[in-house]
């Protein structure tokens, strides 16, 4: 297994600068997205032996920690659970629960953003680009989105779907502080 560090430097950054050079690429956008969920599975086994572990407990320690990542309280956690949903949607075509914040593949599509749509969206790129369509409900009591689990999206998205360009830092980010409190939790 390559370690996280070796597999951020060698796969995932050069895949994201790509994909930022060509933001409306639709291969480049489905790379990214793989590439981002796959650096959280190789941030989860980063401090763990690999040869004492059962296959079982290798699929736990993913899913947990991506678990962990989705559903902490820090303000990117809604971004890395759309990268997570969004690849799920893109490598199996279609989920089998209909509660997904990404459905299937057509969820994750190039289109053009700008205008007042660009304007209001705050996305950072102007043009056709890759956004991620989520099946959010958005609720004008409390002004939230609300995720196909039920769960509240704070801060959301404007509208109805996301500039994958804007959320692929702050993901790679995300995985980063859950691998440094993984690290300093089997520290301590």
């Amino acid at each position: 297994m390559l370690d996280a560090l070796t597999f951020k430097a060698e796969i995932l950054e050069p895949i994201l600068t790509e994909f930022r050079e060509q933001p409306h690429s639709l291969h480049k956008g489905f790379c990214a997205i793989w590439s981002l969920d796959s650096y959280a599975s190789h941030c989860a086994f980063q401090c763990r032996d690999m040869q004492k572990l059962t296959q079982s407990q290798r699929g736990k320690i993913e899913e947990r920690f991506k678990d962990r990542l989705q559903d902490d309280l820090h303000d990117d956690a809604w971004k890395f659970r759309l990268i997570r949903q969004a690849s799920n949607a893109t490598k199996h075509a279609v989920r089998r629960n209909k509660d997904e914040d990404v459905p299937s593949s057509k969820g994750v599509a190039s289109e053009p953003i700008d205008g007042w749509l660009w304007y209001w969206s705050g996305a950072s790129h102007w043009g056709n680009q890759v956004v991620i369509d989520v099946s959010w409900t958005f609720d004008q009591e409390s002004q939230s989105w609300f995720d196909g689990k039920r769960r509240e999206v704070k801060p959301g998205p404007f509208f109805k779907w996301v500039p994958l360009l804007d959320i692929i830092d702050p993901c790679a980010e995300h995985i980063e502080r859950g691998l440094e409190s993984e690290t300093v939790g089997r520290e301590g």
